[in-house]
């Protein structure tokens, strides 16, 4: 009797010691679990581009949005055939239910899923219902985000209970993650309105329409590109995670400023004659054109041409010395782009200054005031170059990517006929043709 009270004492004892060794390395493994996710600006293969000086200007974290626990039910390997994680019924977070259709759900409740690659050896899954319907991971997450963008939901971490863990930083170890499906949003550091919506066109197949499709991303900046991620989903099922979030690149694009100054009018307001309120009489509307082109970044040396537009600046007025600088935007050139901006046309009598014109540049990201304009100064000008004080001297802060030209009438009106320039330019409509090409009045001696 002895011997078997003996016995069963020593069985209980280990199958308690055996269960406090699984509870704790049940335990130690959730709070070890981990999470790890890199991000790099892509390789460049060529050294020579400008891509080498590309460097992140936004510090960029990520945040886990806790949706759901999985378990494992022990069995399958992952494939189109076998279910090898669920969500249990009923145990998706409240606030992203909705995301989930009930056609979804088996005969229990349960959400039956399977990572699976859609391309053997290329890295891209998607999410498998066994039980119903396919139902990829990015279309999930996608919804998701969604309902993060209407609800104005934001991580919960206000206490140290909670499972959404918020501006992870990018390559290290985030641990004492809970198992379980999170999403995962990109952003920079700092911006609690991160996640924006686009709306996007699916070609139908087999047809020649399209459908609209909302689609959420985040963003972020380097020197010469914008970063849109897309929302994506992790499983952390008790082991280690590491992963690369998926984004578009695309060029950051930005604005020249074109600005004419007029060295005098028709000999009129000189180098010592322009004070404010000095009259001009007799002047007549004159107009400058610019051929503006832009070639690729990639390219310094190059001639790829990346952007490729025609400006104007008109002086319709003249009333003091203020009207004789005249300035207008190219807008919408890649970041980084070498662009050359010519003088075609000069309002005939003017001749240009060649000693005070810059015509090339490189575009830069400009500085602008809170509600995204180009800043100006008091008179209304744009600001391209200002002068801010530093601890030690003066020095000159670029504001904006600019060309500066000047033209001065040379008190020498053009002898023989002109033209009349039959096109005109519109912001809207770039240039149109307003009549034919004649002889200008005989009288009007600076030619048209």
């Amino acid at each position: 009797m002895k011997k078997k009270k003996f016995i069963t004492r020593v069985v209980l004892l280990f199958l308690l010691v055996t269960g406090c060794l699984t509870f704790r390395s049940i335990q130690a493994a959730t709070n070890n679990n981990s999470v790890k996710l890199t991000f790099s600006l892509p390789a460049k293969e060529d050294p020579n581009v400008y891509d080498v000086d590309d460097e992140m200007v936004d510090v960029i974290v990520y945040d886990l949005y806790y949706i759901a626990p999985i378990k494992w039910d022990g069995s399958g390997d992952g494939t189109a055939t076998s279910t090898k994680y669920y969500i249990p019924s009923g145990s998706i977070v409240s606030s992203y239910q909705s995301a989930f259709p009930d056609s979804f759900k088996d005969s229990v409740g349960n959400i039956n899923i399977s990572e699976r690659e859609k391309t053997p050896g290329q890295g891209d899954y998607e999410l498998v219902n066994t039980a119903l319907k396919d139902y990829t991971l990015s279309e999930l997450a996608n919804d998701l985000a969604r309902i993060i963008y209407d609800g104005s939901i934001t991580p919960d971490t206000s206490s140290t209970d909670s499972k959404d863990k918020a501006n992870l930083i990018f390559g290290e170890k985030n641990s004492g993650i809970e198992d379980g499906m999170y999403l995962v949003l990109v952003h920079v550091n700092g911006d609690s309105n991160y996640l924006k919506k686009k709306i996007v066109k699916e070609p139908v197949e087999g047809t020649d329409t399209y459908t609209e499709k909302d689609v959420y991303y985040t963003a972020a900046n380097s020197k010469y590109h914008e970063y849109d991620f897309n929302p994506f989903l992790v499983f952390l099922k008790n082991t280690d995670l590491e992963g690369t979030p998926k984004y578009e690149e695309s060029f950051r694009y930005d604005d020249l400023l074109i600005v004419k100054e007029l060295g005098g009018v028709l000999g009129k307001a000189g180098e010592n004659d322009q004070e404010d309120g000095l009259e001009f009489d007799g002047f007549e509307p004159v107009t400058f054109v610019y051929d503006v082109i832009a070639y690729d970044p990639k390219d310094k040396d190059g001639e790829t041409v990346v952007y490729h537009d025609v400006a104007s600046i008109s002086f319709e007025e003249m009333g003091s010395a203020k009207d004789l600088i005249g300035q207008t935007i190219a807008e919408k050139i890649p970041v980084g782009a070498r662009v050359v901006v010519t003088e075609i046309y000069n309002g005939s009598s003017y001749a240009l200054d060649e000693d005070n014109s810059n015509g090339e540049t490189t575009i830069i990201v400009s500085e602008r005031n809170t509600d995204g304009t180009h800043k100006t100064d008091a008179d209304g000008k744009y600001v391209y170059i200002t002068t801010v004080e530093t601890s030690d001297s003066q020095t000159e802060k670029v504001i904006f990517a600019y060309v500066s030209f000047v033209n001065d009438p040379g008190n020498k009106p053009n002898p023989g006929y002109g033209i009349n320039n039959p096109y005109k330019y519109d912001a809207q409509k770039g240039w149109e043709y307003i009549g034919e090409n004649k002889k200008p009045n005989t009288d009007d001696k600076r030619g048209g």
